[in-house]
C-alpha cells in the first residue's frame, strides 16, 4: 500500500480522504516564521527579565507591581505558546492514540482549537482592565485605597483575572464534534437570520 500523508485518513473502502485541517499543516512563508520567532523571543526575554527583577527586588512587591508581574506572566506564556504553535513544525498529534477518543477530544478542544492562546488573550485583557481600575482608585480615592490595597487582595484579583479569562473562552471546551468525511472535527455553528 502507498504511504499516506499524516493529514489524510484512509476510509474503510480504501479511498484516501483529505483532512479538513490540511490548510493549517502547510508551512508558513519564511518571513512569517522569522517574524513570529522574533516576537516570541522578544516577548519571552522581556517578560522574563521583568519577572526576574520582580523576584530579586523585594521592595518592588507592591500592589501595582504585582499586577504588572501578573501581566508579565501572562505575556511570557503567550509568547511561549506563540513559539510552540506558530513557529515549531507541525506535530501530528492525531497519530498518538487513534483508539483513545478522550485523548483525541482533549487534544482537539484544548490544542487545535487554540483555546489556551485565546484564554491567555482574555486573561491579558482582563488583567489590563484591573491595572487600570487599580490606578483609577489609587488616584480618585487615595485614603480608601491605602486602607484596602494589600498583597492578599491583589493576589485575589490576579487569580480572578485568570479565572475570568479562562471562563470567557470556555465555550471551546463544550463545542460538539461533527462528523466530516468520516472524521470528527471541532466546529462552532453561528446561525444566521436566513437559516431558519
Amino acid at each position: 500500500m502507498d504511504a499516506i500523508a499524516p493529514w489524510t485518513t484512509a476510509s474503510t473502502n480504501g479511498s484516501i480522504q483529505q483532512d479538513p485541517t490540511e490548510a493549517s499543516i502547510e508551512r508558513k512563508p519564511i518571513f512569517m516564521e522569522v517574524f513570529f520567532t522574533l516576537i516570541a523571543i522578544l516577548g519571552m526575554t522581556g517578560n522574563g527579565l521583568v519577572l526576574f527583577v520582580f523576584y530579586k527586588v523585594r521592595q518592588l512587591r507592591v500592589t501595582t507591581n504585582i499586577l504588572i508581574a501578573n501581566q508579565s506572566v501572562v505575556d511570557f506564556n503567550s509568547s511561549l505558546l506563540l513559539f510552540l504553535t506558530f513557529v515549531l513544525p507541525y506535530v501530528n498529534l492525531a497519530d498518538l492514540d487513534s483508539t483513545n477518543n478522550t485523548l483525541a477530544n482533549f487534544i482537539c478542544k484544548i490544542w487545535f482549537s487554540e483555546y489556551i492562546y485565546w484564554a491567555l488573550t482574555a486573561v491579558s485583557t482582563t488583567n489590563l482592565v484591573f491595572i487600570t481600575l487599580e490606578r483609577y482608585f489609587a488616584v480618585k480615592f487615595p485614603h480608601a485605597y491605602r486602607e484596602r490595597a494589600n498583597q492578599r487582595n491583589t493576589f485575589i484579583v490576579c487569580g480572578f483575572a485568570w479565572l475570568l479569562g479562562a471562563l470567557i473562552k470556555v465555550y471551546f471546551l463544550f463545542t460538539p464534534g461533527r462528523l466530516y468525511q468520516e472524521a470528527t472535527v471541532l466546529a462552532v455553528d453561528y446561525p444566521s437570520k436566513g437559516s431558519k
